[in-house]
């Protein structure tokens, strides 16, 4: 799949929910696509086949987190907990715009993809290679977050209690 017919894709499935997404954050959210169509040639970012991307995919990595920016409107500083490839952390950034973000990846090849992906669009954040258990241990990372996300991490009492830790 092209970024021109990804974008068109995107588009018109943000419109069909009601979505209105400025032409320049579809533009950061079809070159994080393109970042992440590259990379998955090399490292297993997602579990989707990214050359087809079925709806499903473009629902999952982009259109549920631009529509949780949505209601997470003012947010200035925001935690991913285990980022993986980047969703919902990136889209939610870009659709945030300013907003501080800090992903938190224990995967190396992944801590690498996701410091690329920062750089390349211009996002205000950080990644920390390690684990959520570890990063509490920062006394600077402690109640330091308006908002959190996580998708795709098991959840236990303990990850949950590290989260709460950091907003």
């Amino acid at each position: 799949m092209t970024e021109s017919s990804f974008e068109t894709r995107l588009v018109v499935r943000l419109r069909d929910l009601g979505l209105d997404v400025p032409d320049g954050r579809v533009r950061k959210l079809t070159h994080y696509f393109d970042l992440l169509k590259k990379w998955s040639s090399r490292v297993n970012l997602t579990g989707f086949d990214l050359d087809a991307l079925p709806a499903q995919a473009i629902d999952r990595l982009f259109v549920e987190p631009v529509a949780a920016s949505f209601e997470l409107a003012g947010t200035t500083s925001l935690v991913d907990v285990g980022s993986g490839a980047g969703s919902p952390a990136i889209p939610l950034a870009v659709m945030l715009e300013g907003v501080e973000l800090v992903m938190i990846e224990p995967r190396l090849k992944k801590s690498i993809f996701l410091r690329e992906a920062v750089r390349e669009l211009g996002i205000r954040g950080a990644v920390l290679s390690t684990r959520v258990e570890d990063a509490v241990g920062d006394p600077r990372m402690l109640e330091r977050f308006d908002s959190a996300s996580i998708r795709a991490v098991k959840l236990s009492r303990s990850i949950l209690e590290c989260v709460a830790r950091l907003v």
